[in-house]
């Protein structure tokens, strides 16, 4: 059943990106968060909301999807919400390279609130 479930998976939609351009891809999404406006933009709407989930999905989300719209709409992803979501699980799709896996668990941490504040994260973890 688990083969049925990944072959179902994969079957759904064609793969939108090859390994070569999924890393580019993830990597110029990670440099737009990286340009310290940007940076700077994302840290204050996520110390804004301030661990309260409500206020994460309607100020971090909004300002972390305008900001890899543009990245990911050249890859023929809607620049929204489902597109940037979208893309991070096409992304996963590779996951067998190191370097890819690593780039998407940096963008999933753009979209998803770290509700243990205090806790180190570890870049080097798997």
């Amino acid at each position: 059943p688990i083969e049925r479930l990944s072959a179902s998976d994969m079957a759904e939609e064609p793969a939108k990106l090859s390994i070569d351009q999924a890393r580019v891809a993830a990597k110029e999404a990670c440099a737009i968060f990286e340009q310290p406006a940007n940076a700077e933009r994302l840290l204050a709407v996520q110390k804004e909301s301030a661990g309260d989930i409500g206020k994460f999905f309607m100020m971090v989300i909004p300002v972390a999807v305008e900001l890899v719209g543009s990245v990911i709409a050249k890859y023929g992803f809607e620049p929204s919400q489902s597109g940037a979501m979208e893309f991070v699980k096409e992304l996963r799709r590779y996951e067998a390279d190191g370097e890819i896996k690593a780039l998407a668990d940096n963008l999933k941490t753009k979209f998803m609130p770290n509700m243990m504040p205090a806790a180190p994260v570890d870049e080097m973890a798997d």
